[in-house]
């Protein structure tokens, strides 16, 4: 009895660890959009996910302010580029408009885009 014990305690352990399909697409998203914190290092702090396809990046704003119009307009564009590409191949075959917020450490909203896949 205590083999079956352990074979079903350890196959409910598995599926209560096993990822979400939602889950699986915002781990494969954040695959693609990790080298963006290496490129921006002292700049892009980090991703979180939120409802209704929205992508929230996290900025230091002090470093972010001390960029330049251009640096920060070609950050924007190459976020959401890359975020753009991750969703598509997340979800292939699928069209939406994402959302792309960028905050502060604080949660204030220093940019938003709506991006469609």
């Amino acid at each position: 009895m205590h083999r079956w014990g352990a074979a079903i305690a350890f196959l409910a352990l598995a599926a209560c660890s096993s990822q979400s399909p939602e889950e699986a697409a915002q781990s494969q998203e954040l695959a693609t959009l990790s080298p963006l914190k290496q490129k921006y290092q002292d700049v892009v702090m980090g991703f979180d996910f939120k409802p209704a396809q929205t992508l929230i990046v996290s900025l230091d704003l002090q470093n972010y302010n001390g960029m330049g119009d251009d640096d920060q307009a070609a950050m924007k564009k190459t976020v959401v580029a890359t975020w753009r590409n991750a969703w598509q191949q997340a979800h292939p075959g699928q069209h939406a408009t994402t959302h792309l917020k960028f905050i502060d450490f604080i949660g204030r909203t220093v940019g938003s885009e709506d991006v469609k896949t």
